[in-house]
């Protein structure tokens, strides 16, 4: 399964990130996914879930943006964006178009906990 491997990248992301900030608890994951990364959220969601068990991240809510592919005519030289199906460009109809985006996994942000005042 693709995710799992993605699920164990963030969680060392966001571990690295917690070590940083001196953060002993993650609240919130934000990732921005896209559409060419063929990823599946809900099986993103599974894996995470699955990956951060018992650790600093474990109940945090994973939120996944799936964003569309970026692509650009070489024909007319127009930019668009593609969800992933039709890669013929709108404005001039020709299919001479290459992708210049799309199949990102970003972390957008972590949101950690504040310590509980005592």
């Amino acid at each position: 399964m693709h995710e799992l491997s993605i699920a164990y990248g963030v969680l060392e992301q966001i571990e690295g990130l917690a070590q940083q900030h001196g953060a002993k608890r993650v609240e919130e994951v934000e990732l921005e996914i896209g559409v060419l990364a063929q990823v599946f959220p809900e099986s993103l969601q599974a894996a995470f879930e699955m990956v951060v068990e018992g650790g600093l991240a474990h109940g945090a809510k994973l939120t996944t943006v799936i964003k569309n592919a970026r692509v650009h005519c070489l024909a007319c030289d127009h930019q668009f964006e593609s969800d992933g199906t039709n890669f013929a460009c709108p404005a001039c109809r020709k299919a001479r178009t290459e992708v210049t985006g799309g199949d990102e996994i970003l972390l957008i942000s972590v949101t950690f906990a504040e310590e509980d005042e005592k």
